[in-house]
């Protein structure tokens, strides 16, 4: 089966069609020194059009949301990649030979290594 990457589940979603507070943007003078190729552009687009569907399409974002909001937005979007052709495991398996990994994701997402008996050699799917 030929792996999916989000680029291509974003095809379907036109970067003109987007609200105007989203794609109104100037993206060819990306500043007053620097212009972006094409390639460049649409990479922007992509990303506006990803943060567009995580932040409206699932769920519209409102100032100081509750996690429980952002958690449910979290599950619209892995549900979406599902319905379009995500089925691999994305566990990410720990063992002393990756210490260093699980160093990092400790540091970085500590709250979800304070459960009382977190998952032995597997990091914990962020949902």
């Amino acid at each position: 089966m030929p792996r999916i990457f989000l680029q291509d589940i974003l095809e379907d979603i036109r970067f003109e069609d987007l609200p105007p507070n989203w794609n109104s943007f100037d993206l060819e003078s990306f500043s007053k020194t620097k212009r972006l190729w094409d390639y460049q552009q649409k990479a922007v687009k992509n990303a506006i059009k990803v943060l567009w569907k995580y932040y409206e399409d699932f769920a519209d974002y409102q100032e100081e949301e509750s996690l429980d909001i952002n958690g449910e937005r979290k599950q619209k979007f892995f549900k979406w990649y599902n319905d379009n052709g995500l089925d691999e495991n994305l566990d990410i398996k720990l063992d002393r030979r990756k210490r260093n990994i699980y160093n990092l994701l400790t540091e970085y997402y500590h709250q979800l290594f304070q459960s009382p008996k977190p998952r032995q050699n597997s990091f914990p799917v962020l949902t």
